[in-house]
């Protein structure tokens, strides 16, 4: 952790009996409090006084941070996700309860100047809501990483899941919104509004949604589903079929055919005598007659012969 390199970083230097002085390191920031947790300004890498305590009263301190972009993908995952070390179902529910699982990835900086007075805000949200560690005497580090999971994460991570099932009706609609760029701008809209609402500090960089796909067993539903509606549509064509004189000889020999060609690949002989109804006169196809009907004559089928081999006599010789 990045503690550890402030740690090393972080020098003392005093002087005299009236001064305190500590240095914060390159590419870091600090809060400079008063005893009471007011802050009394933000500094950036040098060295600075905070002074001396006397008569047993405490004095100044410092929270030190790395000033960095602080890279954040809040992931919505099953319980059962590898990756999902609280066991918590988070996924996305759309309007119809349909679960969702989605990535979204950040970019967030704090305000260059924090000492301006409209940033000065955040400063007290820091303040409330982490408790530092302790580096030194009257010197503690914080991590972005905490002041975003103490002031922000949760705000973020709730909003997007009650925008999703208040405003996409289905998956179908949730990927169109997706591929065209809505949901993306969307959320990120979220993401702005949730951070003005909770006094974030941090100022958004980059936004983006990805990795967004249904759950599982919400697409072995569909496949099940599909597969089902597509046998329904095969059954409603055969039946149509039939209704037709001629579309039940077509499909009358059509079976037949696949009969005679898995006996053949079985090996054995099938000899099938049809005699077809209706050729003495008018159509060919009129009065078909199949199976179950009423007049249906089973037709005569000559039974496999017996493949030729070696005769034996009784006892195997």
């Amino acid at each position: 952790m990045r503690v550890f390199a402030i740690l090393a970083a972080v020098m003392l230097i005093s002087t005299g009996c009236n001064y305190h002085y500590e240095t914060i390191p390159p590419a870091h920031k600090a809060l400079v409090c008063a005893p009471s947790g007011e802050v009394l300004e933000v500094r950036g890498p040098g060295q600075i006084d905070i002074g001396v305590e006397k008569n047993g009263q405490m004095g100044n301190y410092l929270i030190i941070w790395e000033d960095h972009v602080l890279l954040q993908k809040e992931q919505f995952l099953p319980k059962e996700s590898p990756e999902n070390t609280d066991k918590t179902d988070h996924r996305w529910q759309t309007r119809n309860k349909e679960p969702v699982v989605a990535d979204v990835r950040h970019e967030f900086v704090l305000p260059e100047d924090l000492n301006l007075a409209e940033n000065r805000r955040h400063l007290t949200t820091i303040i409330r809501n982490i408790r530092p560690k302790l580096l030194r005497d009257r010197v503690f580090a914080i991590s972005l990483e905490e002041i975003y999971a103490a002031t922000t994460k949760s705000a973020l991570r709730g909003g997007y899941r009650v925008h999703v099932a208040q405003q996409y009706e289905d998956y179908d609609f949730l990927w169109e919104k997706f591929l065209d760029g809505t949901l993306n701008e969307d959320l990120k809209a979220v993401c702005l509004a949730k951070l003005e609402e909770c006094g974030s500090p941090f100022r958004l960089a980059v936004f983006e949604v990805s990795n967004l796909k249904p759950d599982d067993k919400t697409i072995e539903a569909r496949n099940n589903l599909a597969a089902a509606e597509a046998q329904g549509e095969a059954i409603q064509a055969v039946r149509a079929q039939l209704q037709d004189p001629a579309g039940r000889m077509i499909y009358f020999f059509d079976r037949l055919e696949k009969t005679v060609e898995k006996a053949g690949q079985s090996g054995s002989g099938l000899t099938v005598f049809l005699t077809v109804p209706g050729l003495d006169g008018g159509s060919p196809w009129e009065g078909t007659i199949l199976p179950g009907q009423e007049g249906y004559t089973p037709v005569p089928i000559e039974q496999p012969k017996p493949k030729s081999g070696p005769e034996t006599e009784p006892g195997g010789r």
